[in-house]
């Protein structure tokens, strides 16, 4: 009489009241491959979210559209990646769309993705997984275009998050269209923000149906002649969830209230007395009751789990036969409990049927059937955080808070081993809440303490250290395997303390991992940087020296690494050539044992040496190359922006200038900690251009930060302001004086050689001179300010002395010289020493050469003043080869260059050229320096 249930989703009817949403979803797929989108859909549970994503995805599939379909489930907060892996996985299996050949951009991307389901990487960042993860998306979808739809990414776990939110960025800029569902929840709501934020995204938030829709719902699924007593049944008790409509109709009709009879509908009002749910959760525990005991349990073992269940699994967990098993998932599918979703794989059709079906159970067997399904799974090959988060879900239903805590803390420590910091906060905190033991709560807090630490948040992991450093007797009885442990994590504490301003705090803390015994190398490196920061560089060195040499004795080689790079920031800062060695030697120790993200991170490092000394740009090339193919954004970026200023005093111009742009986006988009150094090297960029409008509006976006006088500086002096450009700087440089790592920003060097000028004080170009240079054109600026004290005291040779050495080192640095050479040439042509004309000339050349007519016209109002000779032209004709605009050759040098291959003198090549002789002898000096040749016989060769 009543025949099969009809009810599979909302998949059978017409989807009602969304005409506007799938009017602009068909326009999206129309733009597929030019440009993607994001349509998210929020809403309440059971209010139709997924069944108009379905829809969507329909329509995608039925037009040839490949779709991807990443669930995301309650469970998945506590395990990293998992939808991403699910998605991706079997389409890299042998005869899968990702299984054959790439080129080298899409296959390290595979390859990161490949490490996820492999067993993860420490050393891989969520956002290059992200940048990845676009990539191969990217790759899936060819010149056709792709579908990806997310599911509840109210429970997308914190790594997951970053990659839906990174391709939500990006994807105006991809041929992927994108569906998002979430619950309109506080989480949820903040989630879709997050991704929304573009131009390419739409939202639609579904509400509830209104009668008119409600009774064209029941229509749609009983037919126009549907008796008026359903429809009015119906509207009274559904409220306008389509869920709730659904679930009544199938009620009614499993009760027997309403059938057809030889095609046409009979309705027994007396039966609508059993149709008493006033809910869902009500509804379901109706037909649960309706159901044997052995089906109940069934329905309770498949709720526990957080994957599609097989009768296999089901049969293990509840103990029953296999036929008893198989009778009760029939029966759950009769009832509209569960669905099969093919391959013997069964599940609930709704979260909240599950969650109504866990309420309604009893206790006792939920957690006797939890109990049995976490040693089912116990006792299965197999290993890892994802099994430990299941571990401790199943745990903590048989009501076993110790061994949720246990698994809790296993899981922690599995995600930070694969890189899943922010999922390991989640297992550690779980473990944290439900440890009842003192070891339990040691171990707890020690995993939390070193996911907060990995993540940056230094603080809050300070505030742990009582709970991890309980005293040991009491954890172990004295045992003296405790002691590395607790070594390390003082370790941990001290380097949070250091990062968070509490030197003192951190030289205790070091001072009781020494008292253990065990001292780790780690110890050396902290102090290092301890006494690095705290000015004392010769002391930092020899305790760098000291990690690396234990790093070495204990063959740790991520040990080693760290200790390296302490090295080289501790060398770096007084003479950044004095790093090269070891950072070169980190480079063959990760090519030599495949240490990728290592590689690249002392490939980037000896990048930014290189650009401190040679200015070259080789290095931090590739660097570039290497973070393009593994998707690491903050390694692009940071060599992206230091890249421009070696590309422009090269000559390439349009490349310096895409890759300032290109460094301050990335930093931005992402929010990057190198955003400020970035934006403020943009300020540059622009003034040296002679953009100042533009320069001016960035310079406004940095003020309240303690820094923006670097940028103000920068502005004012590539205006040729002496007087603003130090009275921009000078608040900041007690903040540029502290911090180490600031000690090769060029405003220092700036700030000693203005105040030198502007207030005959040389007093900070000690100080700077002190406490090391950073950069070269450090000490060539701070060279110049020894010429500037000698001129003023009459020693004009060794004011001559002193500025030739300063421009020597400056030689490399064209755009430092020039802006070095307007500011000192007033006191040189009104004290009578240095190369005032050969200075001011090359300046107007190079300024020519970068469109800044402004220092153009101020270099030559200077060169009239001391009575020197205007050329008439101030930039070369000749166009620079790439090769010779990598080493820093200018196209006025290149004049000269061809001209020396042509075994002309430099009179000569002075007269063809109207300079003057000493002119063309600097000329030749820096082109003998920056091709690292002997003598013009060599140099003639690079354009034989």
């Amino acid at each position: 009489m009543v025949g099969k249930v009809m009810y599979d989703g909302f998949s059978d009817g017409p989807l009602i009241g969304h005409s506007e949403e799938l009017v602009w979803w068909a326009d999206l797929l129309q733009r597929l491959p030019r440009t993607g989108g994001l349509l998210a859909l929020v809403g309440e549970p059971g209010i139709g979210k997924s069944r108009l994503q379905l829809a969507f995805n329909e329509s995608a599939g039925a037009k040839g559209f490949r779709v991807l379909h990443l669930r995301c489930r309650e469970t998945d907060a506590a395990s990293a990646y998992r939808p991403l892996i699910e998605a991706l996985a079997p389409l890299s299996r042998p005869g899968g769309p990702l299984a054959g050949e790439a080129d080298q951009v899409y296959r390290s991307a595979l390859t990161t993705l490949r490490r996820l389901w492999e067993g993860g990487d420490p050393e891989t960042a969520p956002l290059t997984v992200a940048e990845s993860a676009v990539r191969v998306l990217s790759l899936l979808a060819g010149d056709r275009g792709l579908v990806v739809a997310v599911d509840d990414v109210q429970w997308a776990d914190p790594e997951t998050l970053v990659v839906l939110e990174h391709l939500a960025r990006t994807v105006d800029l991809t041929p992927i269209a994108l569906t998002v569902t979430a619950r309109t929840d506080p989480v949820g709501a903040a989630r879709i923000a997050r991704m929304v934020d573009t131009p390419a995204a739409r939202v639609t938030e579904l509400g509830r149906l209104a009668p008119t829709e409600q009774k064209e719902m029941v229509v749609s699924q009983l037919g126009r002649d549907v008796p008026s007593d359903v429809i009015e049944f119906v509207a009274e008790r559904a409220e306008g969830l389509p869920l709730a409509v659904e679930e009544l109709l199938a009620d009614l009709l499993r009760h027997g209230a309403a059938y057809r009879d030889h095609g046409a509908w009979v309705v027994r009002r007396e039966r609508f007395v059993g149709v008493t749910a006033t809910s869902i959760a009500a509804a379901v525990e109706a037909r649960l009751a309706q159901l044997d005991a052995d089906a109940q349990v069934v329905a309770v073992a498949v709720a526990l789990r957080d994957d599609d269940s097989t009768w296999d699994d089901l049969t293990q967990i509840t103990g029953q036969p296999a036929d008893r098993v198989a009778t009760g998932l029939a029966d759950l599918v009769t009832a509209d409990v569960l669905i099969s979703v093919g391959r013997g794989r069964y599940r609930y059709r709704h979260g909240l049927i599950a969650d109504a079906v866990l309420s309604a159970s009893n206790p006792s067997i939920a957690q006797r059937l939890a109990r049995g399904a976490a040693l089912d799974l116990q006792q299965r090959p197999g290993s890892g955080p994802d099994r430990a988060a299941q571990m401790a879900r199943l745990w903590e239903c048989a009501g076993d808070p110790d061994a949720a805590a246990r698994a809790h803390i296993e899981a922690a420590s599995g995600w930070l081993a694969q890189g899943a910091a922010e999922t390991a906060i989640l297992s550690a905190r779980a473990a944290l809440a439900r440890s009842r033991t003192v070891e339990l709560r040691s171990a707890a807090a020690d995993a939390l303490s070193e996911a907060l630490t990995r993540t940056g948040r230094f603080a809050d992991a300070l505030a742990l250290q009582p709970d991890v450093l309980t005293d040991g007797d009491v954890l172990t009885g004295g045992d003296s395997l405790l002691a590395p442990r607790r070594a390390l994590a003082y370790c941990r504490f001290a380097r949070c303390a250091m990062e968070i301003g509490q030197p003192d705090r951190a030289a205790r803390d070091l001072d009781a991992a020494e008292a253990l015994d065990v001292i780790p190398v780690e110890v050396y490196a902290l102090r290092a940087t301890l006494a690095f920061e705290a000015g004392d560089a010769d002391g930092a060195a020899g305790l760098a020296a000291r990690a690396v040499a234990l790093a070495e004795q204990a063959g740790n080689l991520r040990a080693l690494g760290s200790a390296l790079l302490v090295q080289a920031r501790v060398l770096r800062s007084r003479d950044p050539a004095d790093a090269i060695p070891g950072l070169e030697r980190l480079v063959d120790l990760a090519a030599e044992h495949t240490m990728p993200v290592t590689y690249e991170r002392a490939m980037l490092e000896l990048g930014l040496v290189d650009r401190l000394t040679t200015n070259r740009a080789d290095r931090l090339l590739e660097a570039r190359r290497l973070a393009v193919e593994r998707g690491s954004v903050h390694t692009r970026a940071v060599a992206e922006t230091n890249l421009w200023p070696v590309l422009a005093e090269s000559g390439d111009l349009a490349q310096a200038e895409r890759m300032c742009v290109g460094g301050l986006e990335l930093a931005e988009r992402y929010r990057l900690r190198s955003a400020h150094p970035a934006r403020t090297m943009y300020v540059m960029h622009e003034a040296v251009r002679g953009r100042y409008t533009s320069a001016s509006t960035q310079v406004e976006e940095l003020r309240g930060d303690p820094f923006v006088g670097g940028a103000e500086l920068y502005l004012e002096v590539f205006r040729g302001d002496a007087k603003r450009a130090l009275a921009a700087i000078t608040p900041a440089i007690p903040g540029l004086m502290r911090v180490p790592d600031a000690r090769a920003a060029p405003a220092r060097g700036l700030y000693a050689l203005l105040m030198a000028v502007v207030r005959d004080d040389p007093e900070p170009a000690r100080l700077i001179a002190q406490s090391g240079i950073g950069a070269w054109y450090n000490r060539g600026l701070i060279r110049l300010v020894e010429a500037v004290v000698a001129g003023r005291g009459g020693d004009r040779v060794a004011a001559d002395a002193a500025a030739a050495e300063g421009f020597t080192d400056l030689d490399r640095f064209p755009i430092m010289a020039a802006a070095a050479a307007v500011i000192v040439a007033p006191r040189s042509i009104d004290q009578g020493w240095g190369e005032p004309e050969t200075w001011l000339g090359a300046a107007r050349e190079l300024f020519a050469d970068l469109g800044n007519e402004t220092m153009r016209q101020r270099c030559g109002a200077l060169l009239r003043a001391g009575g020197f000779p205007v050329p008439r032209r101030g930039r070369g004709d000749a166009e620079v080869p790439a090769h010779l605009r990598r080493l820093g050759i200018t196209s006025r040098e290149m004049d000269v260059l061809l001209l020396v291959a042509q075994h002309l003198t430099n009179v000569q090549i002075a007269e063809q050229l109207t300079e003057s002789p000493r002119t063309v002898d600097t000329h030749v000096s820096r082109l003998i320096a920056k091709a690292q040749v002997s003598n013009r016989s060599e140099l003639s060769a690079l354009v034989g």
